[in-house]
């Protein structure tokens, strides 16, 4: 196997068991009774929450958005595919033999990326005493990213090597990269507010996480310089790049086990933040012994800074890590390649670009980083139940290798009770793709979507996203909200 060719099939195994947590869930972390779902947004925005605490029994969210892979508008929809009354047709493919069932943007020359984030929580509590917030979750997360891969590895990667329209050309690509991991994530977090400066009220919090990984996998494609002469010649002039993966796959008989090894490594993750309120009124002084008593103090506006996912997950178990260092091979013939499983294919390869089987391994353990991003969110609360939020979420590439989420700018007008809670998102999608979602929460019930466009089928699902919460929220407007002997509150 050629290594453009090993790459591209690493990418498809990479992503193939994750296109099973919404991307933020908007219509529901960003509400005054989100409570602990608030969480993955900014940790810091229980300190001030309309509930005294809460119970999430579940929390179920998946979110699959790429720019090459569609099922075209008209033929199929998320509800068609989930009540099994879409079937994949099969197609020819656009140039060379053979057939594909799911069609391509084969002639977008843009970079391709792809996100996939799967989330399962529960259960998880939320309890607040006065200014002091504590949470505790359980959850287990998927998440892959693909970016910046080149238009011509994806067609080559997707309809093999006999794509003509690409033949004798030279490709320089450098850049490129993919990971994706699965995980069980245990975490604490807390909240409070740390002044009151009249008018304003500033509060911060903090999720400290153990993360246990279930699998893993990376590639990184420094650079690659290579043309195609034919359906089976390719010259790979230059290739630098590197691949890791912990998988539940025997790598010599390619039989897979999910039980056995349920742990590949150990990590540990974080998120901090921070929220300012501004309100007309001066907010509840606090008075020493018992005459405080904390109840949700309302704002005109709040402004959120956070830093989420901070943290990474080194696997050391059935763990490999090869590395491919500024190696060529200028004439390999890919119809005389055989091999029956990863390890052969992996000494294949660095037979063809070494010259021996083993010098590609580099050892058997490798890290990878988690999605870090920034988020920054305003809500403007004109009066009334009525809400107007403003969220910008953008990945923070600091560290390699790492998942990439995608950058997310929306805002979303909200309707906000006790019992009844409306949400639609507008979304701007890594700056080119707009959406538009729907929530509806009632009590504490919560279903959604950030893109709810893909249900219909009236355009090209490229992707789709859904979330589910139910919990028990636990009210706190029958405490007293002052004392008699020092009221202190200002209404």
């Amino acid at each position: 196997m050629n290594g453009i060719k090993a790459i591209g099939i690493s990418l498809v195994l990479m992503t193939a068991g994750f296109l099973a947590r919404g991307q933020e869930m908007l219509g529901l972390v960003n509400s005054n009774y989100s409570g602990s779902q608030g969480l993955s947004l900014n940790p810091s925005s229980m300190a001030n929450s309309k509930l005294r605490g809460d119970i999430s029994l579940f929390t179920f969210s998946s979110f699959v958005d790429n720019n090459y892979f569609y099922l075209p508008a008209g033929e199929a929809s998320f509800f068609k595919m989930i009540t099994g009354k879409f079937e994949f047709p099969y197609f020819d493919k656009p140039y060379g033999t053979g057939q594909r069932n799911i069609p391509s943007y084969y002639l977008d020359k843009t970079s391709k990326d792809l996100y996939v984030n799967t989330r399962l929580s529960g259960p998880s509590v939320m309890w607040g005493l006065n200014d002091h917030f504590l949470s505790a979750h359980l959850s287990y997360r998927m998440v892959g990213s693909i970016r910046n891969l080149p238009y011509d590895i994806a067609n080559f990667s997707y309809y093999a090597m006999d794509y003509y329209p690409q033949h004798n050309i030279y490709f320089e690509r450098e850049n490129y990269r993919g990971a994706a991991m699965g995980w069980w994530e245990a975490g604490i977090s807390y909240a409070t507010v740390i002044a009151r400066p009249f008018h304003t009220l500033w509060s911060a919090g903090a999720t400290v996480n153990f993360l246990a990984g279930y699998s893993g996998m990376y590639v990184q494609g420094n650079q690659t310089d290579y043309i195609v002469y034919n359906d089976s010649i390719i010259n790979i002039e230059y290739l630098d790049g590197e691949i890791g993966f912990a998988l539940p796959l025997d790598y010599q008989t390619n039989e897979v086990d999910l039980w056995h090894n349920l742990i590949r490594g150990t990590g540990v993750g974080a998120d901090l933040g921070i929220t300012m309120q501004y309100r007309d009124k001066p907010y509840m002084r606090r008075y020493a012994g018992m005459y405080y008593r904390k109840k949700f103090e309302d704002y005109r506006i709040k402004v959120g800074l956070a830093l989420l996912d901070l943290g990474f997950i080194d696997f050391r178990t059935h763990a490999e890590q090869h590395s491919y260092d500024g190696v060529s091979n200028h004439h390999v013939n890919v119809e005389s390649l055989e091999y029956t499983n990863v390890n052969d294919e992996l000494n294949s390869v660095s037979y063809l670009l070494y010259g021996d089987e083993e010098a590609s391994f580099r050892g058997n353990k490798f890290r990878v980083y988690l999605p870090l991003a920034a988020s920054f969110t305003f809500d403007y609360h004109p009066e009334g139940p009525w809400f107007i939020n403003l969220t910008f979420v953008t990945r923070v590439p600091a560290f390699k290798p790492m998942l990439e989420r995608p950058t997310i700018l929306a805002i979303t007008p909200r309707y906000e009770s006790r019992d009844l809670e409306v949400s639609m998102p507008i979304l701007l999608y890594d700056f080119y793709s707009p959406r538009l979602g729907l929530a509806i929460r009632y009590r504490g019930f919560t279903i959604g979507s950030d893109n709810f466009g893909g249900f219909l089928g009236y355009m090209d699902m490229t992707g789709y996203d859904i979330y589910l919460n139910y919990k028990i929220n636990l009210h706190g407007e029958k405490r007293p909200y002052h004392s008699k002997r020092n009221p202190c509150y200002y209404n």
